[in-house]
């Protein structure tokens, strides 16, 4: 999958490749944890990002449908949304 992620990725300094997952069971953070150690060989940084930083609480009631509701736990907020995931090229 990185090797396909790299393809698609331009080679162009600052493109980004971006994707939305789960942290469900440890699938994600063994992903996260090889493409760490793939950033030299494939010339890219990679972050992790949760729901919280990268959609507004408002945004977050929208997608949830509970429109009254402003705080979420990390759990409800992985299990309806997901964490972002950007490869950025840094060549």
């Amino acid at each position: 999958m990185l090797n396909t992620i790299n393809r698609l990725l331009s080679l162009q300094s600052g493109s980004t490749f971006l994707a939305i997952s789960p942290l469900r069971g440890n699938s994600l953070h063994n992903f996260i944890n090889l493409a760490y150690r793939m950033e030299q060989t494939y010339s890219w940084t990679v972050k992790l990002i949760p729901p919280s930083d990268y959609l507004s609480s408002q945004f977050i009631s929208y997608l949830i449908d509970e429109s009254n509701r402003v705080q979420f736990n990390d759990s409800e907020l992985d299990n309806k949304i997901g964490h972002l995931i950007a490869f950025t090229r840094t060549n």
